[in-house]
């Protein structure tokens, strides 16, 4: 499928400047986990290099973030049994939403930021993380999320699930602006329902995993390319409404009616994935693959 490499150059050409080396302060904090049940985190990151990572048991949270110009708004608290944690560039918190002293001259004090965050894997999470222009890398692997939203703006973000999740997560959702996401091992998440709306970009999705019920996936582009990454054992019935000026190609399925496929392995007595898929000027596929 052709890629959306124009639209693209753009994201590459304001981001290869994240990983400039700098004189950086950083800010350390850990939270023990102290009989908290759930954890609620909300990550505004407004320009760098933000990485995700499963922490150690008996830390409700580990950070390590380095900035260049205003240290990071870090605020935890608890209500009852829940941990409620917000983490935000200077400017970008919901208790500051008017910070007079932030303009657009600390852009690019803000691209060199790097945060590496770490959340404890013992108890539910529910996360919700939006970022500007930043290189995302987010490991989810064994973390146990009933919850996760993540919105990017000119960014190039990699999901990964190494590991399966061990609890349920309800909703799974990706908004997108104009970006490169590449999400691997995506049934390790254990989703009920995944939502992806993406702008211009390029978009990969390896639903690769183990699948434990029968989610629902929907998919929602404008000038973009999205692809699904499928194992041949994993059957999948889909809905695809496109335009004349998208292009659609489906492996290993037939057409059932307009716009209506299964894979040659469907069945509805046994766990499959239920997709649905609305193309505007681009292209979309399904991927059958070892």
């Amino acid at each position: 499928m052709k890629k959306n490499t124009f639209f693209l150059t753009a994201i590459f050409l304001l981001l290869q400047t994240l990983w400039a080396k700098d004189n950086l302060d950083i800010l350390k904090k850990t939270i023990p986990l102290d009989g908290e049940k759930k954890l609620e985190v909300k990550i505004s990151f407004g320009a760098g290099t933000l990485y995700l990572h499963p922490g150690k048991p008996g830390d409700l949270f580990k950070g390590e973030l380095k900035f260049a110009d205003k240290e990071p708004f870090l605020d935890y608290s608890i209500n009852g049994e829940t941990g409620i944690l917000e983490i935000s560039t200077s400017g970008f918190n919901s208790k500051d939403k008017e910070d007079k002293t932030y303009n657009f001259k600390n852009f690019d004090d803000m691209k060199k930021n790097s945060w590496h965050l770490y959340f404890s894997p013992e108890i539910p999470i529910k996360f919700v993380i939006e970022n500007g222009a930043a290189s995302n890398r987010f490991e989810f692997g064994s973390l146990k999320i009933s919850d996760l939203k993540i919105s990017t703006g000119a960014s190039e973000t990699i999901i990964n699930f190494a590991e399966p999740n061990p609890i349920v997560m309800n909703h799974f959702t990706i908004e997108s602006g104009v970006s490169e996401i590449k999400g691997k091992n995506l049934l390790n998440a254990n989703f009920n329902k995944f939502r992806f709306e993406g702008g211009v970009g390029d978009y990969d999705f390896y639903f690769t995993g183990k699948l434990q019920r029968s989610p629902r996936i929907d998919i929602e582009i404008g000038v973009a390319s999205a692809s699904l990454y499928l194992n041949p054992d994993t059957p999948f019935k889909a809905r695809i409404s496109s335009s004349l000026l998208s292009s659609v190609a489906i492996d290993n399925a037939v057409e059932e009616e307009d716009d209506y496929w299964v894979s040659d392995n469907y069945s509805r007595k046994k766990d499959f994935l239920n997709i649905s898929a609305d193309v505007g000027i681009g292209g979309f596929e399904i991927q059958v693959r070892n």
